[in-house]
């Protein structure tokens, strides 16, 4: 079996240690993470930013970036819908999960507001950790959804999609795989990929590709590994 690292986030109350396991400071709530390890020879992380026991998610985003999974650095600001560097002239709604891809140059952050019109949207950078300027919506036909999972490739089509919130899609030896947190027919009472009570942090796990593709189910992480955080 063939071993990638996963990101997966848990809820957290209180303060917590930093280490590899949350991957975010005390204080910083990271939660909806897709990573991305691109040209430069990082792996970025992107995600959305819990700011309060009373709701999910904020207005701004923060990215995390490492070149060793050891040592992090938190790239604070990258993005906002309202206040400074408000980049949604459009909307002030809250900002769900994102998902970046790089394409000739130029990254994209695929943000999702917390709004039944225009819900997702894309902004540019020339740079992995932002900032990312720009924004705007992205016209899907009335199908609007949040937490994006985006991949570069040739054409994908599905019939139907039995994810509930916070997939990843990846692509390995030419199979797709879906990293879910949980599907469409779960219970609402063992939801592990929303909060309103507790905060949510991201960890890392390591998950393992069968021969025939499929991908071992990751089990909530339960150590906590002391390393390094630099800010920017």
């Amino acid at each position: 079996m063939k071993r990638i690292i996963s990101f997966l986030y848990f809820l957290a109350g209180g303060l917590l240690t930093f280490g590899q396991n949350p991957i975010s400071p005390p204080g910083v709530y990271i939660a909806d993470p897709a990573a991305h390890a691109w040209k430069d020879g990082r792996l970025y992380v992107y995600g959305s930013l819990d700011e309060s026991t009373d709701y999910y998610c904020s207005h701004r985003h923060h990215v995390m970036s490492t070149d060793n999974m050891l040592d992090w650095t938190l790239h604070r600001d990258v993005f906002a819908s309202k206040g400074e560097n408000d980049q949604v002239a459009y909307s002030d709604a809250l900002l769900y999960a994102p998902d970046c891809q790089y394409r000739d140059g130029t990254y994209y952050l695929y943000y999702t507001l917390a709004s039944p019109q225009q819900t997702e949207g894309v902004a540019t950078s020339k740079n992995p950790e932002g900032p990312f300027k720009n924004g705007r919506g992205i016209d899907l036909h009335g199908f609007n959804q949040i937490d994006p999972a985006t991949i570069r490739d040739s054409i994908v089509t599905e019939d139907e999609h039995f994810f509930h919130e916070g997939g990843y899609l990846v692509k390995r030896n030419d199979i797709y795989g879906g990293v879910i947190i949980d599907n469409d027919h779960s219970d609402p009472s063992v939801w592990n990929n929303h909060g309103s009570v507790m905060m949510r942090k991201a960890c890392v796990e390591p998950i393992e590709f069968n021969k025939d593709g499929s991908i071992t189910e990751v089990e909530m992480p339960q150590d906590i590994n002391i390393s390094t955080l630099r800010t920017e």
